[in-house]
């Protein structure tokens, strides 16, 4: 399973997709300028998700957006700017 969180001055969005890209289930917050409150706000929506805790035993996380620098992220979890993001999902679409 995959998680893709982009954090930006209007919103914050999470994805989470499988092995094969398939969207298993999105959600959407509105920032306000609060981006601690929008990501755990985030977090709580994935947690009380209809996947099943299994589906969610290891995940790959990639954070896009403004608000990705305002936090310490260990390196397990990729920071990409929008437009790496945006090139590395058009390559996975059309290889």
């Amino acid at each position: 399973m995959f998680l893709g969180l982009d954090l930006g001055s209007f919103a914050g969005k999470a994805v989470l997709v499988d092995e094969k890209f398939k969207i298993k289930q999105s959600f959407i917050v509105l920032t306000r300028g609060d981006y601690q409150e929008a990501l755990s706000n985030l977090f709580q929506m994935i947690s009380t998700s209809q996947l099943s805790p299994s589906s969610l035993s290891r995940v790959a996380i990639g954070i896009t957006g403004v608000g990705r620098h305002l936090f310490d992220w260990p390196a397990e979890i990729e920071s990409l700017n929008e437009i790496v993001a945006l090139v590395l999902g058009a390559h996975q679409l059309f290889p």
